[in-house]
């Protein structure tokens, strides 16, 4: 949950690194998740009884199929609600592997708010494999302040999404 300022890209290193285990004032954390799928993202829009109509652009990117771009629209305080797919035999509905080099920076889909000042709830459903413990490290925007494990804010870059409901002290 947060506030998209501009176009927002959510890549297949962003998805890998969703999930860490991390040890108290390290600022490294060990991906958990080997291999992601994505089955659907649902974005809910939280505009506020001061915000005017606008929408909400969401897109799929892909190099197998094309860009696939729907747009919501919300008005003053209601809230939007929509699931996306991926298109099928698109890159956003393949198996996402950390260890394939050069992929982590690839986009899997894009949001593009036109007003910033819209909260944004992306509930994601997605498949994946545990690491095998031998598994790559993500660097953390801060000293992580427990041992276990923790959730990455979306995305890596930008941080503007907060996991809720599972423990994120760290992004």
């Amino acid at each position: 949950m947060g506030s998209i300022i501009s176009t927002t890209d959510i890549r297949v290193g962003d998805l890998t690194s969703m999930l860490v285990a991390v040890t108290s004032g390290s600022t490294v954390g060990i991906k958990l998740i080997e291999a992601v799928r994505l089955r659907r993202v649902g974005i809910t829009l939280m505009p506020g009884s001061d915000t005017n109509v606008g929408t909400f652009a969401f897109t799929w990117q892909g190099d197998y199929g094309p860009h696939t771009t729907q747009t919501m629209v919300y008005s003053q305080g209601v809230p939007a609600k929509w699931n996306f797919y991926p298109p099928e035999g698109s890159l956003a509905s393949f198996w996402f592997n950390q260890d394939v080099s050069g992929v982590d920076s690839t986009s899997v889909f894009d949001m593009d708010p036109d007003n910033s000042t819209v909260k944004v709830v992306m509930d994601l459903d997605f498949e994946y494999v545990i690491a095998t413990g031998i598994s790559s490290t993500v660097t953390l925007t801060g000293a992580s302040s427990l041992t276990g494990i923790a959730a990455i804010c979306l995305p890596l870059a930008t941080d503007e999404l907060t996991p809720v409901g599972i423990h994120s002290d760290i992004v």
